[in-house]
């Protein structure tokens, strides 16, 4: 019997060295083809105001002063974000106003919202944007006459602490053959809040007041705006067809390559200058350009700020698209007849800094909520994963979107794998 089995051993190994030699062996590892990335400019969603100058502000020195914004606003959909911190030891009052000085008689509605204070460094600032974007914090329509004022947001900022929000509205006419309609938005800050009318006489201070100490209002201030020069502004961005095929030869954790710019990496990152990572996609930058004055500014130049034609050159506004959504879309094909797990992973690019923001994964469409990812400075570095399992001879969709909020350093390196 032993030597019956033996026989069969030998009898096996034989057979394989046979199938050695006439090619029949397991494959070569081999990564799938590489999927081309790039964000576009989705169409027809609301506008962005990106409020952040200056980020920090203190009680003795911002409050009861000129307003630190003034931007406008056509009748439509819009999305105003905001991120300050109070470093002072006393609290202040925060305002965000619309005035209509056009001729149209205008309705507007806070459509969702999130709010949130965040004592320190801001750990779970990003919850306002998941918060908001999960359609909470709805308010009924409010009329706002020509020549009036109203508020549309006001919270307390404690004292050293960090605040930010989120607010999805709608301006309308009245009378929809109107024309015109435009509102001012101002933003200031407080000792006790005023009547909106006071508030809206106030001046604006402009980029640069002159003394030195709000120099960052020339960066990180106004809208996104693309393309350029054209009258629109988005708040949203995406790249599609991020598909990859896997097989018997397609190897486990290992990086699925992609390409833009003429190069092939292992990962693309987003949130980011290609001046300050080499790796950065640079079309997914909505860059704006700064002016040193405001001064010549009125309500005919809906849009002050321009997308900067350099298109990140790692010096102008929002140069990290806080505030922006982007969303990333394709779909795994499996040719073996064995299931298999893919995972999109968005991972903190530069441990220097931390990187806050609001998540969502959707397989195969199936609905999803947004949620706020922390991911503190440090090492290692961290990572947020979507699973995608993929049925044997099937395929799985997905769709990953990500919005940094603040206070972030914002580099985020997105990747495919396959992990089983």
């Amino acid at each position: 019997m032993f030597l019956r089995n033996r026989a069969r051993v030998g009898l096996f190994a034989a057979a394989g060295m046979l199938a050695g030699l006439t090619g029949t062996a397991a494959p070569a590892m081999a990564a799938p083809a590489p999927a081309a990335v790039g964000y576009t400019a989705v169409e027809g969603v609301r506008t962005l105001t990106f409020l952040n100058a200056p980020e920090r502000l203190l009680y003795g020195e911002d409050t009861d002063r000129d307003l630190i914004y003034r931007g406008s606003l056509d009748p439509g959909a819009h999305r105003v974000f905001f991120e300050h911190g109070n470093y002072s030891g006393t609290p202040f009052v925060y305002g965000i106003l619309l005035q209509n000085t056009s001729g149209c008689d205008l309705t507007f509605k806070v459509d969702r919202k999130g709010y949130g204070t965040y004592p320190g460094a801001g750990v779970g600032a990003a919850a306002p944007l998941a918060t908001m974007l999960n359609g909470n914090g709805a308010e009924t329509a409010k009329s706002l006459p020509r020549n009036t004022s109203a508020w549309l947001f006001t919270a307390t900022a404690p004292a050293n602490a960090f605040f930010t929000g989120a607010i999805d509205l709608n301006t309308t006419r009245v009378v929809s053959s109107c024309v015109g309609g435009a509102v001012f938005v101002k933003v200031g800050v407080f000792s006790a809040l005023p009547t909106a009318s006071a508030a809206a006489a106030l001046p604006y201070r402009g980029a640069d007041n002159g003394d030195g100490l709000h120099n960052d209002r020339k960066v990180y201030d106004g809208r996104v705006t693309v393309p350029y020069g054209v009258n629109r502004h988005a708040n949203e961005v995406v790249a599609q067809n991020i598909d990859y095929t896997i097989d018997a030869s397609t190897p486990l954790n290992q990086n699925f390559p992609v390409s833009y710019g003429g190069v092939t990496r292992d990962r693309w990152t987003t949130n980011a200058t290609p001046s300050r990572k080499p790796a950065a996609i640079g079309n997914d930058m909505l860059s704006v350009w700064m002016p040193l004055s405001s001064s010549s500014f009125t309500l005919t130049e809906i849009n002050p700020f321009e997308l900067d034609p350099r298109n990140s050159d790692g010096t102008t506004g929002n140069l990290a698209n806080w505030g922006v959504v982007e969303t990333n879309t394709g779909r795994i094909t499996n040719n073996t007849g064995v299931a298999h797990t893919v995972r999109y992973v968005l991972r903190q690019g530069d441990t220097g800094g931390n990187v806050r923001f609001a998540h969502r994964c959707s397989v195969n469409g199936a609905a999803a909520a947004w949620t706020s990812v922390d991911m503190p400075a440090g090492t290692p570095a961290k990572t947020k994963e979507c699973v995608i399992p993929v049925p044997a001879y099937g395929s799985a969709t997905y769709s990953v979107s990500q919005v940094l909020g603040g206070p972030s350093i914002g580099v985020l390196e997105n990747y495919l794998v396959m992990t089983a």
